[in-house]
């Protein structure tokens, strides 16, 4: 079984726990995220993901992330399990599950937009405003900054592309041209 199903598997099972409460959820999601950050620190990542390191070792640094975000009996019960199991190293991949289904739930979608040059806050708020008609949805955006698109915008959200930028249409003349 992938790790990635088994971290979708676990990242519902929190969900499922946090669904009748909506600050539980975003407690759990705070919680995920500060565990998750644990990763990117090379001494936590190499203590949390060595099968050789004392389970005691690897509570401790977990109830530590709990102490900086929240800390409540069910999230200890689950870091115990996770241990017990030998799944620690999926908290990155479960943390990014737990949120895109809490946001799915609530709605909430984000999208990387690709431009030319950065993006204002007010460009920003006017291109919110219109996707968020579009999709129906509360989105989040990323402006990334790519000179070679030319001009123009790309929007991806996960399977869903638009492609707005100078440099497909030139292309898309060019192949016209050769045909």
């Amino acid at each position: 079984m992938s790790s990635n199903l088994i971290a979708t598997r676990y990242a519902k099972a929190l969900l499922i726990l946090a669904e009748k409460n909506n600050e539980t959820a975003d407690n759990f999601a705070n919680y995920l995220t500060t565990a998750k950050e644990l990763f990117s620190l090379p001494e936590a990542k190499k203590i949390l993901n060595s099968p050789v390191m004392p389970i005691e070792l690897k509570k401790e640094l977990l109830n530590y992330a709990m102490s900086k975000s929240f800390s409540s009996e069910q999230l200890k019960i689950f870091n115990e399990q996770l241990i017990n199991a030998g799944r620690v190293d999926l908290i990155p991949e479960i943390a990014n599950s737990f949120i895109a289904m809490l946001n799915e739930r609530r709605g909430i979608a984000s999208a990387v937009v690709t431009s030319a040059t950065a993006l204002t806050s007010g460009e920003l708020t006017d291109l919110t405003s219109a996707l968020n008609v579009v999709f129906n949805k509360k989105l989040t955006i990323e402006n990334k900054v790519q000179k070679n698109i030319l001009g123009g915008l790309i929007v991806d959200m996960g399977n869903f592309e638009i492609d707005l930028s100078i440099r497909s249409k030139l292309e898309s003349l060019s192949n016209y041209a050769q045909n």
